[in-house]
């Protein structure tokens, strides 16, 4: 823009919105850019390198630039701004198919039509684990054993302990917890709790029915 002092600022990176029919200059990115704003009542100063640069007056809460020349854009609108992957982000990934609806409503006028890349989010987010088998409810000690792996997450025991191990017995409920410092020691120890419960019951374990690494959370 040209001001009425003769000199000329450039603006970057400029917004565009059709909605705002006045430019708007924010005064913090001016001081950003090495551009003085000293306000002095009804007027503010614009000074670059003790150079003074143009004036600014205040009409209707505002400080108004003095310039010779409407100004101008010349920078190109991003079309990024009216991207539907954008779009589907700030919409907390809504379905494609309600995007389609919301603008047919006007409701996304700005919006291009064509369809959102493939969202990693939402892919993650519909990954589900496979359900386990059928299992009846065991009717002897020892003939179903429920095993699960915890982490402590920022929590650590004595001993630098980070993880725990638990093996449910499904007829007795009777319950066993081995901590652990590595996750990679879950396997010795189910082979200590076999080894051990078969030495005091006499018989092995026939079903052990383990799942993930689980939060404690």
């Amino acid at each position: 823009m040209s001001l009425t002092s003769g000199k000329t600022l450039t603006l970057k990176s400029v917004k565009y919105v059709p909605s705002i029919f006045k430019n708007l200059v924010s005064g913090s990115l001016l001081c950003d850019a090495g551009i003085r704003l000293d306000i002095q009542g009804e007027k503010a100063v614009l000074s670059y390198k003790k150079m003074y640069f143009g004036n600014d007056y205040r009409t209707d809460g505002m400080y108004k630039i003095s310039t010779i020349v409407p100004i101008s854009v010349i920078n190109e609108i991003s079309t990024a701004e009216y991207s539907s992957t954008l779009w589907h982000n700030r919409l907390g990934h809504v379905n494609y198919r309600k995007m389609l609806n919301m603008k047919k409503s006007g409701l996304l006028q700005n919006c291009e039509g064509n369809k959102p890349e493939k969202c990693k989010v939402c892919i993650q987010g519909k990954i589900t684990r496979k359900p386990f088998p059928t299992v009846t409810g065991s009717t002897n000690l020892l003939d179903l054993i429920h095993s699960d792996t915890c982490d402590f997450k920022t929590f650590v025991t004595r001993g630098d302990m980070k993880y725990f191990i638990t093996f449910i017995d499904d007829h007795s409920l009777f319950f066993h917890v081995y901590l652990l410092k590595l996750k990679d020691e879950a396997f010795s120890k189910s082979i200590g709790f076999r080894t051990r419960v078969d030495k005091q019951l006499g018989h092995p374990v026939k079903k052990l029915r383990s799942v993930e690494m689980a939060s404690t959370d």
